[in-house]
Order: C-alpha cells, then structure tokens, then sequence
C-alpha cells in the first residue's frame, strides 16, 4: 500500500489494521479513521547520530570524547521527550474516542510467536546484513526497552 493512500484505503475500509508508529499515524492525521490502536511495544523511535569513522577517528581524543557525550545526552533527551510526546498522542487518540488497548503478557507473548525476531522470515535479513550486526540490534532494543521503561514509571 503506498503511504499516499493510506488514509483513504483506512477511511473506505480497503484496509482494516497498520502497524505504524504513533508518531507517523498522528502527524499525518491517519488516527482520524481509526476505531482502536493497541500499544504493542515492538518498534522503536529512535534518532540517532551518523558519522563517518574515518573522520571520527582522526579526530583528537578529546574530541571524540566531547562527540561521544554529546550523544548520549542527546539518546537520553530524545528517550525522555519521545516518551512524553507518545503520551500526549495515546491521550489525544483517546480524548477522539479512539480505543486504545495494552497487551497483557500472554497476548504479547502471542505477537511476538507470531512476527517477533525469532521467526524465519528474518532470515534472509540476518543473513544480508551479517548476525553480529543483527544480535547488536537485538541487544540494543532490548537495552533500550528497558531504560525507556523506568524512565516512564
């Protein structure tokens, strides 16, 4: 489906589910057709910083290091304010009569044996971008799943 026609294909009925991130399905006004929205916690937003390691590398250490926590101010800000903005998206969608649902741990367990990592699907995506860069992001969201977390509770 191109993203184009999203609204339209949702509004006509011609689609009947998404799994698109809050932000996205808000900031393009795609919540306006929708009767429900379940929190399934399987994706993350993330921004993050891109450099060239050449580059990187040349530079002095101080340097580096200067980059290094400025990045990770710059995680922990973007995790505190992505939350908040997630709050205030799940609470306009419910103040529109949207309902919104969140997973008990039995059905979370059910998505996750249904389209979770796990699955052979993602083979060929393990095998194309190499298993140590895979198991890296595995590793990474987790982390972040947990740290997001307690910054929310």
């Amino acid at each position: 489906m191109d993203w184009g026609e999203t609204y339209q294909a949702m509004q006509q009925g011609a689609v009947d589910s998404l799994h698109v991130g809050l932000g996205p399905l808000t900031a393009n006004r795609i919540h306006e057709v929708l009767s429900t929205g379940t929190r399934l916690d399987m994706s993350l937003n993330a921004h993050v910083t891109v450099l060239s390691q050449d580059w990187y590398e040349k530079l002095p250490t101080d340097i580096q290091k200067a980059i290094n926590q400025a990045a990770k101010e710059s995680w922990a800000h973007q995790k505190l304010e992505q939350a908040k903005a997630d709050e205030r998206m799940w609470a306009e969608w419910e103040e529109m009569g949207i309902q919104v649902s969140d997973l008990n741990e039995d059905e979370r367990a059910q998505w996750i044996a249904a389209v979770g990592h796990q699955r052979p699907e993602w083979d060929q995506w393990k095998e194309r971008y190499g298993s140590d860069l895979y198991e890296e992001i595995i590793h990474f969201t987790d982390n972040y799943k947990s740290t997001h977390q307690d910054d929310q509770s």
